[in-house]
């Protein structure tokens, strides 16, 4: 979850809001990178969690993509593609629709905090909506 606030103190929720909504998708790969790319499953503790041994085994002999020595959430199917992003008033949140993330991932610990932003997608984050809200602000006067 991000709080508008901490990115831009000086900017009213609502410009934020605004240009969040217009970013939804940009969050959401994100969050893809950070379980993909860096294997993060705990926004808090950004560190890749392994696969135990017999598991490995398997993704390599099934697996149709090249990561199989830590948890991705990939493996899971079309789980990416479930990323929604909402946006309140005066913060976002990333979340699932997928039965997959209600029924497995989410019940275990390990997997409660993969849905978030690290500080540093929080940084890149902070840097786009920077951008774009100059622009917002710009082509609304």
């Amino acid at each position: 979850m991000g709080r508008f606030s901490y990115l831009f103190p000086k900017i009213t929720d609502r410009v934020i809001e605004e240009v969040v909504k217009e970013e939804k998708d940009y969050i959401k790969e994100l969050n893809k990178a950070q379980m993909w790319e860096d294997g993060t499953l705990n926004v808090d503790k950004p560190q890749k969690e392994k696969y135990a041994k017999s598991t490995i085994i398997q993704k390599k002999k099934k697996a149709r993509y090249d990561k199989t020595e830590f948890i991705t959430l990939r493996w899971m199917g079309d789980f990416y593609d479930s990323l929604k992003v909402l946006v309140f008033s005066k913060y976002f949140t990333v979340s699932s629709d997928s039965l997959i993330w209600a029924k497995f991932l989410e019940p275990q610990d390990r997997f409660t905090k993969a849905l978030g932003l690290t500080e540093e997608s929080k940084g890149k984050l902070s840097e786009r909506l920077k951008d774009r809200t100059i622009k917002w602000l710009k082509n609304r006067r």
